[in-house]
């Protein structure tokens, strides 16, 4: 009967001190004791923005539609709590152009085209308008959950860019670019990286399914593991959808 006399009389001091509270007040304003020990987490530095028109390193007019084929990074991505993330991309596109064809020209379906862009020779005209014929194949569409779709079309376009000097040639912009928002492929992962997430094979808990998937390099490390859980709320990419259940 020794340990019930026990456990009788903890409960009944439990007792006690629930009714006197434990000296905690029923009720109390909030004490900031400062700033939480940080998180032993690596720290990650937030890479620079794709670089603009008038960034430094500019040499040629083939290195103004290198960084053209750049500027749109990022802007696929809704997560990370980047809601103007394509409103932010269509403003670095536009810089590039003149304040005549920024007006015109238009993002399309606003969807981040990847593609493969092949820059020809350039040529100088006499009043120093440099013309430069890129090739340029369609790869995919890097949608907002960082997986790639298959693009609209497999059509190989050809398009001419006019660089023109500004402001006393002190700049370069491009008269006109293609509609829509385009990432040459080649420049992917200096803005990406490249993550695996899994899916359960249809009809099985035993075999998992890789995906790949892009990561804007601009999501902090503390917010990629929501981006993560957003891509699997998502569902698989179109390519392993058949083959995969949902979580």
């Amino acid at each position: 009967m020794r340990p019930v006399r026990v456990v009788g009389g903890l409960c009944a001091t439990a007792l006690v001190l629930q009714t006197w509270g434990c000296g905690v007040p029923e009720m109390s304003q909030p004490i900031d004791r400062g700033t939480a020990p940080a998180v032993d987490v690596p720290e990650r530095l937030i890479p620079a923005q794709p670089k603009g028109p008038d960034d430094g390193g500019l040499a040629s007019a083939q290195d103004l539609i290198q960084r053209y084929f750049q500027a749109a990074a990022w802007g696929n991505s809704e997560g990370g709590n980047r809601p103007d993330a394509v409103d932010e991309a269509e403003r670095r596109v536009r810089a590039f152009l003149t304040e005549e064809s920024a007006t015109t020209w238009s993002a399309g379906n606003r969807e981040l085209n990847l593609v493969r862009a092949t820059l020809g020779d350039p040529r100088t005209g006499p009043d120093g308008t440099v013309s430069i014929e890129a090739t340029i194949e369609p790869v995919g569409v890097l949608d907002s959950v960082g997986s790639v779709r298959a693009p609209a079309t497999a059509t190989v376009t050809r398009y001419t860019f006019s660089v023109v000097p500004t402001e006393g040639g002190r700049h370069k912009r491009l008269v006109g670019a293609p509609t829509g928002l385009f990432l040459d492929v080649n420049y992917l992962t200096d803005w990406y990286d490249v993550r695996t997430i899994y899916f359960w094979a249809a009809g099985s808990t035993a075999v998992l399914v890789p995906d790949r998937r892009y990561m804007p390099k601009v999501v902090n490390l503390d917010k990629q593991p929501n981006e993560v859980w957003r891509w699997l709320t998502k569902g698989p990419s179109d390519l392993i959808a058949p083959a995969v259940a949902t979580l």
